[in-house]
């Protein structure tokens, strides 16, 4: 072999083993780089998920301590239970004052844009979009699982039908 080739081969052996040293460093450092940006990307969602579950938590706790401590839908849940009949005036003046107040609390949070409360008879005077009877509840494609739930409880990410049809597949979303 010529003296030529030899310098040649010397000279690229020079050149491409460091030059595949490099990229394999390089490359190395690109896979690492990508699977932290990864992780810390994943880590952002995952914290994120939990504020989120955090602050619905926290929503729904407070809602259940208004509704709760309202004594005046208490009372009127109670006095229906009893089977008492309600005055127009009593009626009128629940609807104005304690409902008034509950929708504008489901209207303003978000998280509880479909708060209902079902009274546990069918006598009451309906007030929508906070208060309804028992029979309409039944009729809810949920309320089965929601019976065998006990004395009351939530029911998150309800899909609710806007209109019921005969056939559950057919009726339109809300």
């Amino acid at each position: 072999m010529k003296l030529n080739w030899k310098f040649t081969i010397v000279i690229i052996t020079a050149v491409t083993i460091p030059i595949a040293i490099f990229a394999g460093i390089l490359f190395y450092n690109l896979e690492q780089n990508t699977i932290s940006e990864n992780r810390n990307y994943m880590e952002y969602k995952m914290d994120k998920n939990v504020e989120a579950m955090y602050t619905c938590r926290d929503s729904v706790n407070m809602s259940t301590q208004f509704f709760l401590s309202d004594d005046e839908l208490l009372r009127v849940l109670c006095k229906d239970k009893r089977g008492e009949a309600f005055t127009t005036r009593e009626l009128v003046d629940f609807q104005m004052t304690d409902i008034k107040n509950l929708e504008r609390l489901v209207s303003n949070n978000p998280l509880l844009y479909s708060v209902r409360v079902y009274s546990q008879t069918d006598s009451i005077q309906e007030m929508m979009p906070v208060l309804y009877r028992h029979d309409r509840m039944e009729n809810l494609a949920w309320a089965e699982g929601y019976e065998a739930m006990g004395t009351g409880g939530w029911i998150l990410r309800l899909v609710l039908s806007l209109i019921r049809t005969a056939n559950p597949s057919q009726s339109v979303d809300t």
